[in-house]
């Protein structure tokens, strides 16, 4: 009678649903921290500036933020500084208190240019304190769960439940908060403040989904998981929208609807907004898109009669950039996302006589290509090697085109942009560290790197280009909220400006005879492509778009190559001998939020908004703060309360977790209890400051359960026991710990070794005439040696859940040394355990293929699950190839056996796709449907395809989000076997099965 543990990995399941592989552990770095007055600042070694400068502007921004929304943290908020990839975000963790901030400055294609440390800071403390603001109870409970499992009631004799049909977790959010106005008063921050901006590309992205009647409704404002284009506009309109409510209703509205979301029973963000404003939340955002359209209708008129945008030659995909003519003026290339759904996801792309065998290269390519002055190599930045700790750093690469052989030129220099000297032997490139970016060239024959510039205080370099002469570079670079264009003297080092001004001018480049540059430039509040005379410094606008015109390249034939904005991304645009633009034609005035401070009354912390109103900062120093060896910061406990219905029982329990700020070491557990005390414990705890990460787990499950015994000499001769045939009581207890090493081989595989111990026991309580006779005993104490490989090389797209494509493997051996029950000694009144060994390899496989269809979004599965155990064993060992997660239209115990063979074929399509409905605080995005077929066998002897199992069903897939961010995913699975068979005196087959599911994720 044992049973197995479901219970124990649902507890798992249910909150690991979105686990991936094991993260980079880094323990080359070494990490330090300061602490200041409200802050802690956490850093590695190379990232000291960027650690003090936080510190600073942290205690700057403190009592502004704090003050408007009448809220402040309950101790002390940690920032961690990173810098061990070339990777640019930052993150606020509520929950766990604390910030985390890469070092280097965002370059993103749909923001304009803005001080990174200033802005990134105060977005994500406002973050912080406005999430703090809005929460319903204390921060240590982020949420409570309502969670079920159902069993099947075929079931092996020896076991106390079927395997399990039904599997539902779903969580009650305890801080409610839709993505659109998290992001857009983090981004609004504080009046006057110019951390951040309404810049020209927010402003262009809001344009042109305006025009084009593109914009998101205010359902889909509410949260994310849309491609990157769509993510953006979530915090693009929701900077807009808060912008129009706080100059409408004043600056206090964000923090009274902020306050009113702490109502408990405030599930949207609805009845708070009405609250604030008197208005119903629809008719405001109804409003508010009246307003864009009269107002970009009344600004673009004059652009609308005039427009110069050129020929789209280049449509495909949400990312186009970077193009550039080949030397022969014929040939170009073009960075690109393909039809990817994710910016981060790049190649480039070669076309015309240059071209080659290379015509694609794919990897993690963002900025700019240079093309060698032959045509025939290519020199480019890429982060697709990983190297010291895991780490992804950009290096130059060379691709020769005639053979496509590619070559690494730098490791580990953090270096990109590249462009070719005439001669073709150097190239001038950007490197970074800690924040800070600079000039530098290689020689190509001998890798020797001699650095051009020396900044040392943030300063952000783009787009380096070498004059026809060779002694100077053309390059932009970052100064206060936009770009400006320099000139670098190779010999002495000086930069001189070529262009600067308060709007923002980027992307210039020379022309063939070197006697212009050609660059964007947003002096009309949007950008367009502008000529300057290098000898007159006379501009002239040559496009004049509704969008925006960025990237320009010039053949000698006076065709120009560009990357224009649409309302569907970035495309690339041909326009052929272009003609100055008179200023009338483009004139247009960008879009302002325009608050008054005069609407801000004393509470909301006018006077500290007076104080640093305009102010002038000098971040080129810091402070002299003290620095101390990092010590170790776990967060404070959390608890997930849960209510469970279990085999017809209410469970009350809970899950907890505790991590280091750092996550270097940590728990996650759970229990749960009925009233008869039946109990699961699970504990997970993971230390990663080695390379590896070390893990131990353990879990026990108990259950109490009552029954008659009609059998008796199984367990032990019956005449030992004077008993009646009454209803007899057990309890069981199933006791596992684990204990291994991690290994993160590379992106997509890890390495798990682990060693387990379990003991399965039971307590026997058997009704006498005279009373009751216990029996205590062990019945399974098993050792497992295990090695597990896993692969994930599931393609990252916005269906990647509910409609997988890509490669899924797992690769697992166990060598196991177990003692069995088989009887009791009879020779005396205490019984005395009977066991028999069972040592034996086991090797289990489970491979997944997901294929893409030509029907958009179809795609065909397979899965094959492989099983072996190399000796006989006792049927307790046994496989199990039926139910939920094997050939579904039989029972999970109805097929057995050592040997398994089971595979699956499914094929996926969207029933709806972008439904947009929303129900309270549900948010329903799409439906899947599935056909699937099932086939296979768990057996003993050799194999018999004869026997083998078939089943046929139907699989209903939906996804949707509770709470504005909880991923709700929901499967409905109904299957019929094809075949019959007996087992254990039962028929199985020619009945239909059905499987139900609802929690983060799917049982792939």
């Amino acid at each position: 009678m044992t049973p197995k543990l479901f219970a124990a990995c649902f507890l798992l399941y249910a909150v690991t649903a979105f686990a991936q592989l094991a993260e980079n552990n880094h323990p080359e770095l070494d990490w330090y921290s300061i602490e200041t007055e409200h802050f802690f600042v956490h850093f590695h070694d190379g990232t000291e500036r960027t650690a003090k400068l936080t510190a600073k502007i942290a205690e700057e921004v403190f009592e502004p933020v704090t003050d408007l929304y009448q809220y402040r943290p309950d101790d002390k908020v940690h920032f961690v500084i990173r810098d061990h990839d070339d990777f640019s975000n930052g993150a606020a963790f509520f929950y766990d208190n604390k910030i985390e901030i890469w070092a280097s400055a965002m370059e993103f294609e749909l923001r304009g240019s803005h001080n990174w440390l200033r802005n990134v800071i105060t977005h994500e403390y406002t973050h912080m304190v406005q999430i703090g603001a809005s929460r319903k109870i204390t921060r240590r409970i982020p949420a409570f769960y309502l969670q079920a499992i159902g069993y099947e009631q075929d079931k092996r004799e020896d076991v106390l439940h079927g395997g399990p049909n039904v599997i539902a977790s779903y969580p009650i959010a305890m801080t409610v908060m839709p993505a659109w106005f998290a992001e857009g008063v983090a981004q609004y921050q504080l009046p006057g403040l110019d951390y951040d901006t309404w810049d020209s590309h927010r402003d262009m992205i809001l344009r042109t989904a305006t025009i084009d009647n593109k914009l998101l409704t205010y359902n889909e404002m509410g949260g994310f998981g849309k491609n990157s284009l769509g993510n953006e506009k979530a915090y693009n309109h929701g900077y807009a929208f808060v912008s129009y409510l706080a100059s409408k209703y004043g600056i206090e509205v964000l923090r009274e609807t902020s306050h009113s979301m702490k109502g408990l029973f405030r599930v949207t963000l609805d009845g708070a907004l009405k609250k604030a404003t008197g208005k119903p939340a629809r008719e405001l955002y109804t409003d508010w898109v009246r307003h864009l359209k009269e107002k970009y209708a009344h600004e673009l008129q004059s652009i609308r009669s005039n427009r110069v945008e050129g020929q789209i030659v280049e449509p495909v995909g949400i990312g186009n950039f970077n193009p550039a003519w080949g030397p022969d003026g014929v040939s170009r290339l073009h960075v690109t996302t393909f039809a990817s759904d994710y910016l981060s996801q790049t190649g480039f792309v070669v076309k015309g006589p240059l071209a080659g065998k290379k015509q694609k290269g794919k990897g993690r390519i963002k900025f700019g290509i240079g093309w060698s002055p032959d045509g025939k190599t290519l020199a480019f930045g890429d982060k697709k090697a990983r190297g010291k700790g895991g780490s992804h750093f950009f290096d130059l690469y060379l691709v020769d085109l005639p053979s496509g052989k590619e070559t690494r030129l730098t490791r580990g220099m953090r270096a990109h942009s590249p462009a070719w000297h005439l001669d073709g032997k150097k190239l001038v490139f950007v490197l970074g560290r800690d924040g800070t970016e600079n000039l530098a060239t290689i020689e190509v024959a001998t890798g020797a790197v001699t650095h051009l510039t020396n900044f040392t205080s943030g300063e952000q370099v783009v787009h380096p280009q070498w004059a026809a002469d060779g002694k100077s570079v053309l390059y932009s670079m970052y100064t206060g909220n936009s770009q400006d264009i320099f000139v670098l003297d190779v010999v002495s080092g000086q930069s001189q400006p070529l262009l600067q001004s308060q709007a923002d001018s980027r992307d210039a480049s020379f022309s063939p005879d070197g006697r212009k540059i050609y660059f964007s430039w947003n002096k009309t509040g949007i950008f367009n492509i502008y000529s300057m005379d290098l000898q007159t410094r006379q501009t002239q606008q040559l496009t004049n778009v509704l969008g925006g015109a960025f990237m320009p390249s010039v053949n000698r034939n006076g065709e120009f190559l560009f990357s224009t904005f649409t309302s569907d991304g970035y495309k690339i645009a041909l326009l052929k001998h272009p003609k100055a633009i008179e200023p009338a034609a483009s004139e247009y005035h960008t879009y302002t939020n325009g608050v008054q401070l005069a609407s801000i009354d004393n509470s909301a912390g006018s006077t500290v908004i007076e104080r640093i109103r305009n102010k002038n900062y000098d971040d080129s120093s810091v402070p002299a703060y003290q620095i101390k060896p990092y010590k170790t910061q776990p967060s404070s406990l959390a608890l997930l309360p849960r209510v469970m219905l279990d085999y017809g029982t209410l469970k009350l329990g809970s899950y907890f977790y505790s991590y280091d700020v750092l996550n270097k070491f940590g728990f996650l557990a759970g229990f749960d209890v009925n009233k008869r005390a039946d109990y699961d414990i699970f504990v997970l705890f993971d230390y990663r400051k080695f390379g590896p990460t070390i893990f131990l787990e353990g879990y026990n499950q108990v259950q109490n359960t009552k029954f008659q015994v009609t059998d008796r000499e199984t367990l032990v001769r019956r005449e030992l026991f004077n008993v009646d045939e009454a209803t007899d009581k057990f309890r069981y207890n199933l006791l596992e710990f684990d204990a291994g090493l991690s290994f993160k081989l590379s992106d997509t595989n890890e390495l798990r070794t682990s060693f387990i111990l379990s003991r399965y026991s039971a307590r026997a309580k058997f009704q006498e005439r005279v009373g009751q006779s216990t029996l205590n005993y062990k019945y399974f104490v098993g050792r497992d040696i295990s090695a597990r490989w896993i692969h994930r090389g599931l393609a990252r797209n916005l269906d990647s859940e509910i409609n997988p494509r890509g490669r899924k493997f797992e690769l697992r051996y166990d060598r196991e040394f177990n003692k069995f029950l088989v009887d009791f000694a009879t020779d005396r009144i205490v019984s005395a355990e009977v066991f028999k060994n069972y040592n034996y390899n086991k090797v289990t496989v489970d491979w997944q293929e997901h294929f893409a269809m030509p029907i958009k979004k179809h795609t065909l599965s397979f899965d094959l699950d492989g099983g072996f155990i190399d000796t006989k064993v006792d049927s307790f060992f046994n496989f199990f190839a039926g139910g939920i997660v094997g050939n579904r239209g039989y029972p999970f115990y109805s097929i057995e056996g050592r040997k398994m063979v089971q595979a699956r074929a499914t094929y996926r399509f969207p029933l709806m796709h972008n439904m947009d409905l929303r129900f309270l605080h549900l948010y329903f995005d799409k439906v899947y449907l599935g056909a699937f077929y099932d086939y296979g066998n768990a057996f003993d002897g050799d194999i018999k395809f004869d026997d083998f199992k078939s089943s046929v069903g139907g699989e209903l897939r939906m996804e949707a989000s509770s709470f504005y961010s909880f991923p709700t995913r929901v499967f409905f699975n109904a299957a019929y076997g094809l075949d019959t068979f007996e087992n254990t005196q039962q028929v199985y087959g020619k009945e239909w099965r059905f499987y139900f599911g609802i929690s983060f994720g799917y049982l792939d």
